[in-house]
């Protein structure tokens, strides 16, 4: 039994050409998908193929029937086992486990049988990888399977290099409103909007640096404490000067930049603990006054940090967002540091329900608990530990 088409059949070109006319590339991969699914004749369709961008593997799957495929990122060593064995071996079908044991491959439970075929660059180097599980029926993968899979192959390559490209474009004009928004914000900043302006910045600077969270923090040296200037709820939080991260780039002036937070003594895992989220990546940066004194006596004040975590591609903070984040706090450091601004804002936080991290806190394992002006205390509230994105 074939797979319901050849390459000869009229009907194949046109579904070839039926899938490239659709204009939005998601569409046209989840067209791709459900359709060799169908003409295949198999019950999941998946793909892996290089993201260059992140340096990551993407790995699109579809069970027959399913409204849409569902989109992942790995590292290399993540794409498993069969497709690293097919980029480097090319086409495989294997019509029974026996035959998969044979190679020393271990699959699925629910495989029985199986069709992986590569997409290769002009030099024969393996580029996207095509694989077809489970033929219906009961029935087996035939060699006129192999050669119309081929054919997907290169088709899906071509569809999903189309498609982060799209989404790459779609992330850049997010990226540069963004900016745009900052600068504006920075121009029309003045003392009666100053904590719209910080909000705007913070944001945007999430959008900006692809990030999942973004806090950023004022320096209150007097009471030898940081307090966040906004959160995802909009809550105030404050922090010891000395605190963690944060508190490291408060104290010492420096930007840090951390691929993996776990790895870093800085990075304090009980948030994480606590509340379930999961700290993979920190960007964070100070933003100074002008230096003041002469010659080597210069000194540069952090006035407030920004800090920034998670890059959304699950790879780390680059050294060109490093140079773009220090840039960007420069130019704030300009203008937060114009003095009526910065008391302006301070004088709305200052004597506030704040939600207080301490050191015993810390110490203790317990989560901190929100007081209000009256220092009447409520319930635990672990979100607000995750908003203060301090670990």
């Amino acid at each position: 039994m074939g797979c319901g088409f050849s390459k000869p059949d009229t009907g194949f070109h046109e579904h070839f050409r039926y899938i490239c006319s659709i204009r939005n590339p998601e569409d046209a991969v989840h067209e791709l998908f459900k359709s060799t699914s169908k003409l295949i004749g198999c019950e999941n369709t998946s793909a892996c193929m290089l993201n260059e961008e992140t340096g990551k593997y993407l790995i699109v799957k579809y069970r027959n029937g399913d409204d849409q495929p569902s989109y992942e990122e790995v590292e290399k060593g993540e794409i498993g086992e069969l497709f690293e064995y097919a980029f480097k071996n090319g086409p495989l079908l294997l019509n029974s486990r026996e035959e998969a044991s044979s190679l020393n491959l271990e699959l699925d439970k629910e495989v029985k049988t199986l069709l992986v075929v590569p997409a290769s660059d002009s030099e024969e180097n393996s580029t996207c990888l095509m694989c077809f599980k489970n033929k219906l029926e009961g029935t087996k993968f035939q060699n006129q399977c192999l050669e119309d899979a081929e054919s997907f192959s290169y088709l899906g390559e071509l569809l999903l290099k189309t498609y982060l490209l799209h989404k790459q474009e779609v992330n850049n004009e997010i990226q540069c409103r963004a900016l745009l928004d900052i600068i504006k914000a920075v121009g029309t900043a003045n003392d009666e909007a100053a904590n719209s302006f910080l909000f705007t910045v913070s944001r945007r600077s999430q959008e900006l640096f692809r990030a999942e969270k973004c806090t950023m923090y004022v320096v209150d040296k007097p009471r030898e404490i940081l307090w966040s200037a906004s959160t995802d709820s909009g809550k105030q939080i404050k922090l010891p000067l000395n605190s963690g991260v944060v508190g490291a780039v408060a104290t010492g002036c420096k930007t840090i930049n951390i691929q993996n937070a776990y790895d870093d003594p800085r990075f304090n895992s009980e948030v994480d603990t606590q509340t379930g989220y999961t700290t993979r990546s920190i960007l964070c940066a100070p933003v100074t006054t002008h230096a003041t004194g002469e010659g080597k006596d210069k000194e540069r004040e952090c006035v407030a940090v920004i800090q920034l975590i998670n890059k959304a591609t699950n790879s780390a903070f680059t050294k060109d967002d490093e140079d773009l984040l220090n840039q960007l706090c420069e130019i704030l450091g300009d203008r937060i540091t114009d003095g009526i601004l910065l008391e302006s804002f301070r004088s709305q936080f200052v004597g506030s329900g704040v939600t207080v991290v301490n050191e015993a806190t810390r110490k203790l394992n317990v989560r901190p608990r929100r007081r209000s002006i009256t220092g009447s205390i409520s319930e635990n509230d672990p979100k607000m530990i995750m908003e203060s994105l301090e670990e």
